[in-house]
């Protein structure tokens, strides 16, 4: 039996797929019901804390490139990613 499509898969801008590490990976557009889906869905897994911490790292300079490039000032992108580090870091609602 096949499991139902999980949550996050629900729309593309949400994750990717990287064949090379043969996992979906979530983007920054994913909201925090996707993100608790994709943990949910690799809960099981076991996730090596410092390719954890590197994936993060990766994933903020990313998100501060894209945003500079939006014209974001400097305060409104610590801002941003501030909140943004606080929503994939905790489970809180």
């Amino acid at each position: 039996m096949r499991k139902p499509e999980p949550y996050f898969m629900k729309n593309p801008e949400w994750y990717y797929h990287d064949a090379e590490k043969m996992r979906y990976f979530l983007t920054d557009k994913a909201p925090r019901e996707a993100i608790e889906s994709y943990n949910e869905f690799y809960a099981d897994e076991y996730v090596d804390p410092v390719f954890l911490h590197n994936v993060i790292q990766d994933a903020e300079q990313s998100y501060r490139e894209d945003l500079k490039r939006e014209g974001k000032t400097s305060e409104e992108i610590e801002k941003i990613i501030s909140t943004w580090l606080h929503n994939i870091t905790t489970h809180e609602n």
